[in-house]
């Protein structure tokens, strides 16, 4: 390695340091909080990845006359591709050297962007979309199994990773749009490759002890006994809803631009729809990671299981009204519907850490990841095509009955009588 790399390398540690004895931001200890940095910075890399194409999607459309079924499909490729590739990456986890898979993360995302700046047609778009959904999708089952295999209080450490990531995702529209606006929407991905590909500048400030997992003899060693495990009831009941808030969530935040922009009436603040679209969009998944944030702290109080049922009632009305109005209501309505949505993300992924061995962990994600991935990457051209045949007004109500059909989950499946031991 270069001395100038192992410098700068030096640097990004010490800043990450100073993060937690200067900011007082966590109460990690300092190899932790390192950790947290790395995984943190990766993760909103790699959520701004995932919601780039959906903040652009009401310019692309003005270039495929619009077509929200072709473009649902492109949406839902990228979360296939995200689906397969984490489930590999998240069962790799728990035998390899995560900084290889981190790597591996970053040139692969670059890749994908590339082709998609580069893209001339429908097909090398669509190709484009499937490689950069595959590189961004590495990332969280490796990162999340990280951080609840070596951090010791997991959920205070995975709502700040939540949180981080949906500050990318709410500057990222602003960001985009300014940059579409000024040259044309494929321009955001080219920048996009170069982003990614300075993940691997972070990679060395993660601790030794923390790259290779731990294992331990008491833990599940045959095929029977890790498919028991992976199977408990608790674990399923957990996928399966995984699976259904993935949906609700693709199908929230592909169309959020669009939806603003076309429901919100954007023309009421200036009559530049683009720039205002790409500000309210900012500020809807602000309100987003200020939920993550928050349901971090929460959960580190109240049990996991209650608070999440307790969120998902909260959040059936919102997605109703907000296929019932439209304007300034609608906008107020769409930051409180992710905040509500992304609050319950850190509870989930703490209940697997809760659930599972330490050498398991990547499995565990693996499984959510790609079952909630695949199934959920439907949400896209299903929502789509609703979209496009019947308009918005029926997009936000099916999404509330969706998330209703939670609810029976948690009470049958998901609740126990054993404490929260994060």
């Amino acid at each position: 390695m270069c001395p100038g790399f192992e410098s700068l390398s030096a640097h990004i540690i010490k800043f990450s340091v100073l993060l937690k004895f200067k900011l007082k931001i966590t109460s990690l200890n300092a190899k932790e909080n390192r950790l947290l940095f790395f995984t943190s910075s990766a993760h909103a890399v790699s959520d701004a990845g995932y919601v780039l194409y959906p903040s652009l999607l009401f310019l692309i459309a003005l270039d495929f006359n619009g077509n929200y079924a072709f473009l649902g499909i492109g949406a839902t490729l990228i979360l296939l591709s995200a689906g397969i590739s984490g489930t590999i990456s998240g069962i790799l986890s728990d035998k390899v050297n995560t900084n290889l898979l981190f790597s591996i993360f970053s040139i692969i995302s670059a890749i994908g962007a590339i082709i998609i700046f580069a893209s001339n047609n429908n097909y090398t778009l669509l190709i484009g979309l499937i490689i950069f959904g595959a590189g961004i999708g590495i990332y969280h089952t490796v990162g999340l199994a990280a951080i609840t295999r070596n951090i010791k209080n997991r959920t205070e450490a995975l709502g700040i990773h939540g949180m981080t990531g949906l500050i990318a995702i709410s500057i990222l529209p602003t960001v985009t749009t300014t940059i579409a606006s000024w040259s044309n929407w494929k321009v955001p991905f080219l920048f996009a490759s170069i982003l990614c590909l300075s993940i691997l500048l972070l990679i060395p400030s993660i601790p030794k002890e923390f790259i290779r997992p731990k294992h331990s003899t008491n833990e599940p060693q045959t095929i029977k006994t890790i498919f028991s495990t992976l199977t408990h009831k608790n674990l399923f009941g957990l996928y399966i809803i995984c699976i259904l808030r993935e949906f609700t969530s693709t199908g929230l935040m592909t169309f959020t631009a669009s939806s603003i922009a076309f429901i919100g009436n954007t023309t009421i603040f200036s009559t530049n729809t683009i720039t205002n679209t790409g500000y309210l969009t900012s500020i809807v998944f602000l309100f987003a990671a200020i939920g993550s944030y928050a349901g971090g702290r929460l959960g580190e109080k109240v049990p996991l299981e209650q608070l999440l049922g307790g969120l998902t009632i909260l959040l059936i009305p919102v997605l109703i009204l907000l296929g019932t109005t439209k304007g300034i209501i609608f906008i107020l309505l769409m930051p409180l519907s992710h905040m509500l949505l992304s609050s319950g993300y850190p509870l989930l992924q703490t209940l697997v850490g809760q659930y599972l061995p330490d050498s398991m962990h990547g499995k565990g994600f693996a499984i959510i990841n790609g079952l909630s991935g695949i199934v959920g990457a439907t949400a896209g051209s299903a929502i789509g095509t609703v979209i496009q045949y019947l308009g918005f007004k029926w997009a936000f109500p099916i999404l509330s009955i969706v998330s209703l059909m939670v609810l029976p989950i948690m009470k049958f499946m998901l609740f126990t009588n054993k404490k929260n031991t994060n």
